[in-house]
């Protein structure tokens, strides 16, 4: 109990966890406010948006905390924070997709497919049917959100990355 106790007070994992409900709080705005939140260029930069601010002041607070901190220490913290942050974020997807507005995740199954089919709408010699099968196999409402994190903890590796360089580079 005492070493959950002593990582749960790490301030990267606070942030992590602040992160992920300000991320589980834009989601829930938005669809709970009438918009879309699958292929909705608004709802992604705003997660976008908060991923750069959330990282950037996350990485900035934890060099405050230990100002020795190496690149490759700051990459560790911010690629700990996207971790915690995308999970709630999942978990959260997930109940949406699932609990709360299972017609979301058939629609954004459905979407999908529509883009298989346009995609392969030339090409007369693709085996469209064993890409729309397969795609309606992989694509369910559980996996969506779980693709959906990890495309998000890719991209917030990448911002880690250049913002751990960025503050590297100015460190007092």
């Amino acid at each position: 109990m005492e070493n959950l106790q002593y990582i749960l007070n790490k301030p990267f994992v606070k942030i992590g966890f602040l992160l992920g409900g300000g991320y589980v709080l834009a989601q829930y705005l938005f669809y709970f406010g009438g918009r879309s939140v699958i292929f909705n260029s608004n709802f992604d930069s705003a997660i976008q948006f908060l991923t750069i601010l959330g990282l950037y002041f996350g990485l900035s607070y934890c060099r405050k905390w230990n100002p020795k901190a190496s690149f490759w220490k700051l990459l560790l913290w911010g690629t700990v924070i996207m971790a915690i942050s995308v999970s709630i974020r999942t978990i959260f997807s997930i109940l949406l997709y699932t609990v709360f507005a299972p017609e979301l995740g058939n629609t954004c199954q459905e979407m999908f497919v529509e883009q298989i089919n346009a995609a392969f709408e030339k090409l007369q010699t693709a085996p469209k049917e064993q890409y729309e099968s397969l795609t309606r196999a992989m694509l369910t409402p559980f996996s969506i959100p779980i693709f959906e994190g990890l495309g998000l903890l890719f991209l917030g590796t990448m911002f880690s990355i250049f913002i751990a360089a960025v503050q590297n580079m100015f460190k007092k």
